[in-house]
């Protein structure tokens, strides 16, 4: 209590008394008495002269010890490493005591004893925690979570048991009691059930008002961090009461209550935020919050969808800006992933300290850490440095290899890539290529992650000047977003279909139908195209829908989409007219994603043709092969090479499964119109866009002949 610390020296004694005071308990629960110990037992440890004696131990005696030990951050482990450091120097007296020698001279019995000392003692006061005051309880449940002590399943019983009994609201725990058994209870990964925590909040809720400001923060991370959130009331009524004692809240206090809030999801009244964010920038300006506390503070406030002054978030900078080379990558994401929900932009001065004190963070960084790390700093507009930019390719390339990265990490590390506008290098890429198509990688594939892969690829494949897309990724890609089509929305279909356009990337007819398929229900949601309500009509699916059918042909979706005739799009022209601002901007991003739409289904149009036109040039030199062969000649190596890559024919990478295309499928495919494939697109287009003029313009421009035509 007066803050001092046992010498080490004491340590190995100390441990003998542990064992002797286990020793008593256990005799003590074996005879059957609980309240005193009544021995003529002497147990002695002598350093020299030295010699120490006891006798009546109680069990709130040992649990004293137990809460000292931890309040002077003395371990079982320290106990451990004083015995290593003991066992080279041999012992010269040893005492034999009730039949058991502490020591018999050799080294190898004095490591044995004081190995299990703690382990011991806990186990002995486990017939004895029913008989426990709540406050002795408490103290023990405080210094065993001190030490994540690992519990046997018995005495994890025997805990949540006991604690049950003396938290229930007849027993009149005080706060702190009942504030550190559930932080106890959490800490030592214990998972306390229904009526337990509902014993807890009544009590708790009786107490609130005498509850000092580390009670409440504490009570609330336990709660944040066990997922269960309590009633709103109840909440309400802490938060009001942390208000109320805001001008106590210590630094490491504050934030742990507003991470528990945020966790917990709940949003207090402006009036109790409003002191909370005060208080917490009077500590940010005498400096007294720790790195991690700075990076909560920010976090929380964000995630609670709390917008404070740019005065305040420059107060948190400034101090954050002290402590830089002290943030660790877990601290220092966290605090950029609140700048990004706030929409702060830092100044360059802070930036660049950023920069300079964030490049030794990365080697220490897991995946999810880099990745958040640069996409963070690009949603707020900030480029990285070159040297900067080249560390983190060193180091986010490793965690690839080693499997640390997530899909949605790999979406998030494109987006940000695809704003850059960097080209990684050909080691980075490689690592790329190998570690996104591992399984448990590709099941997680989202729409959203498939379309910032997309694009980002599209974009890095304009910065190197064309990119070769693995032939084994390029399956595994599609095959993972093709079966998560269903779950799309207009900006991740539109913007994957000119991605894919822009990389030359063949889609297949499945994935194509797909997509389309789901277009025409957006856009049906958004009345852009209208719907045959006819029950002869089945449901449109195709290898990737969400549909229990596997085989529909893609004529079926026009069949279920209505076209217009002249006087329904004069109809819709009028209407369109007497839209609102609201929606004639809704129906102008329409147009634009729509556009993307155009410019995706025409590329691979032209990559289809090519396909085919691939296919017959191979069939013709095949031909002229053999027919060569058959007159005992060869080909010359110049024809070998024009065979091997014909001009403005796409390269074989960007055909997924071109080998088992059949020519069939490519004729078909080559000579088939979109428009007459998807017949409800030129209702979508003339209905999205502002006049028949330019409809009929960006028709032509994906068919390539007039509407007249």
């Amino acid at each position: 209590v007066l803050g001092q610390v046992l010498p080490e020296p004491l340590l190995p004694q100390l441990a003998a008394i542990l064992q002797g005071m286990a020793h008593c308990l256990q005799q003590a629960a074996q005879d059957g008495s609980s309240n005193s110990i009544s021995s003529t037992s002497n147990i002695c440890s002598e350093q020299g002269s030295q010699g120490m004696q006891y006798a009546g131990v109680t069990p709130r005696q040992v649990v004293t010890v137990l809460w000292s030990l931890a309040k002077m951050q003395i371990g079982f482990d320290d106990l451990q490493l004083q015995l290593i450091v003991s066992r080279q120097q041999p012992v010269q007296h040893a005492h034999a005591v009730h039949g058991s020698s502490l020591a018999d001279g050799a080294n190898a019995s004095e490591q044995q004893q004081l190995t299990g000392a703690v382990h011991v003692v806990a186990a002995s006061l486990v017939p004895f925690l029913p008989q426990l005051s709540s406050q002795s309880l408490s103290m023990m449940l405080w210094a065993l979570a001190t030490w994540r002590y690992p519990l046997q399943p018995a005495q994890s019983t025997a805990l949540l048991t006991a604690t049950a009994a003396a938290i229930q609201p007849q027993q009149c725990m005080t706060p702190q009691g009942l504030a550190v058994s559930l932080w106890g209870i959490v800490r030592l990964g214990l998972a306390p059930d229904a009526d337990w925590l509902a014993a807890w909040l009544t009590s708790m809720r009786a107490q609130l008002p005498l509850c000092s400001s580390h009670d409440l923060s504490v009570s609330v991370w336990a709660l944040a961090v066990l997922g269960l959130p309590p009633p709103g009331e109840w909440l309400l009524a802490l938060s009001c009461q942390a208000a109320e004692q805001a001008y106590s809240l210590k630094p490491a206090e504050l934030p742990a209550l507003l991470w528990g809030l945020a966790r917990l999801r709940y949003r207090p009244p402006l009036l109790v935020m409003q002191q909370l964010l005060q208080r917490g920038q009077r500590l940010a300006r005498s400096d007294e919050l720790s790195p991690q506390g700075l990076a909560l503070l920010l976090w929380s406030t964000s995630a609670l969808g709390f917008l404070p002054t740019s005065n305040w978030v420059d107060s948190i900078l400034a101090a954050a800006a002290h402590y830089l080379p002290l943030f660790r990558p877990i601290e220092a994401s966290a605090l950029m992933v609140g700048l990004v929900r706030l929409k702060h932009i830092p100044h360059q001065s802070w930036m660049d300290a950023w920069w300079e004190g964030t490049v030794d963070l990365l080697p220490d960084a897991d995946g999810q850490q880099l990745v958040l790390l640069l996409w963070c700093s690009v949603r707020l507009g900030q480029a990285p440095p070159r040297w900067w930019f080249d560390t983190w390719q060193q180091y986010s390339s490793a965690a690839m290899a080693a499997g640390l990265m997530t899909a949605q990490g790999y979406g998030l590390m494109w987006h940000a890539l695809q704003q850059l506008e960097a080209a990684p290098s050909n080691d980075w890429l490689a690592a790329y290529w190998q570690a996104s198509i591992q399984p448990d990688v590709v099941q997680a594939v989202e729409c959203q992650t498939a379309e910032h892969t997309l694009c980002g690829l599209a974009v890095v494949s304009q910065q190197l000047g064309g990119l070769m897309l693995p032939l084994a990724w390029t399956n595994s890609f599609l095959e993972a977003s093709g079966r998560q089509l269903w779950h799309a929305n207009l900006l991740n279909i539109s913007n994957m279909l000119q991605a894919a356009g822009q990389l030359e990337l063949w889609l297949s007819c499945s994935w194509l139908d797909a997509a389309m398929a789901r277009l025409a229900t957006l856009l049906a949601a958004q009345e852009l195209v209208t719907w045959q309500a006819s029950s002869n009509n089945k449901s449109s699916s195709t290898k990737y829908s969400s549909k229990s059918s596997s085989s529909t042909s893609r004529s079926s979706l026009g069949k279920r989409i209505g076209v217009m005739t002249s006087e329904g799009r004069e109809g819709q022209q009028l209407h369109r007219r007497s839209l609102g601002l609201a929606a004639r901007l809704q129906r102008r991003w329409l147009a634009m994603c729509l556009r993307k739409v155009l410019e995706g289904l025409r590329a691979q149009h032209m990559l289809t043709a090519a396909a085919r036109g691939q296919q017959r040039y191979m069939q013709y030199m095949q031909q002229e092969q053999q027919q060569a062969s058959m007159l005992g000649s060869k080909l010359s190596a110049g024809v070998v090479a024009a065979f091997q890559q014909p001009d403005g024919v796409p390269a074989a990478h960007s055909l997924p499964g071109n080998a088992t295309a059949s020519a069939q499928t490519l004729h078909k495919a080559a000579a088939a119109n979109p428009l007459d494939q998807w017949p409800w697109l030129r209702q979508a287009v003339y209905n999205a866009w502002p006049n028949r003029h330019s409809a009929a313009q960006a028709l032509q421009a994906l068919t390539g002949r007039s509407e007249q035509e």
